[in-house]
């Protein structure tokens, strides 16, 4: 199956359990789409990766399937962290890896207000420079903690300015992509 087609199933599956089952924990909901495409044979040797999170009031409960970590900016004293349980990876596996028996762990923070979270694409972070260096979660950081009292667009720009100086080029293998939330 096409890769681009394997996301669009993907993404109607978790939606559709994701309405269905408010009350249950998102690892539940990540681990039945991984089942529902195992059984149906609709592995790709391309796997999806993602992250669902789950916005109610100031509480975000978030699972990892494999992909980029996100980040927390407290709004009240800048700083950004990488969200995780006591330093500890809780990325699962990616949807689709029939080899193994997935396991996915499911988290829950509390949103501050001007609390940011920025969701990004691996191509931010595995982005290199000529020399083959990796632009990498650090760089993330570093740049957005220059900018903590920016708007999100302005923060968003500078990360972008910074990462083409970075790799000395505008255009990428693979597509960049950036989100952030920020809590009234």
């Amino acid at each position: 199956i096409n890769t681009s087609l394997l996301s669009l199933l993907i993404k109607n599956n978790v939606r559709s359990l994701f309405y269905k089952n408010a009350h249950v924990p998102l690892h539940k909901i990540i681990q039945m789409t991984n089942q529902f495409f195992i059984q149906k044979k609709l592995t790709s040797t391309n796997l999806i990766t993602g992250v669902l999170l789950r916005i109610a009031n100031n509480r975000i409960e978030y699972v990892n399937a494999g992909h980029a970590d996100i980040l927390h900016q407290s709004g009240k004293t800048g700083k950004i962290r990488v969200v995780t349980i006591n330093d500890k990876n809780i990325k699962g596996n990616p949807i689709g890896l029939k080899e193994c028996t997935a396991s996915y762990t499911s988290i829950a923070f509390t949103m501050n207000p001007k609390d940011i979270v920025f969701v990004y694409t691996k191509a931010l972070t595995e982005s290199m420079n000529k020399n083959g260096e990796r632009y990498g979660t650090r760089r993330v950081i570093h740049s957005l903690s220059e900018c903590t009292s920016e708007s999100l667009e302005k923060k968003l720009k500078k990360l972008e300015k910074d990462l083409y100086e970075f790799c000395k080029t505008d255009t990428f293998k693979k597509d960049v992509t950036m989100i952030m939330i920020q809590k009234k």
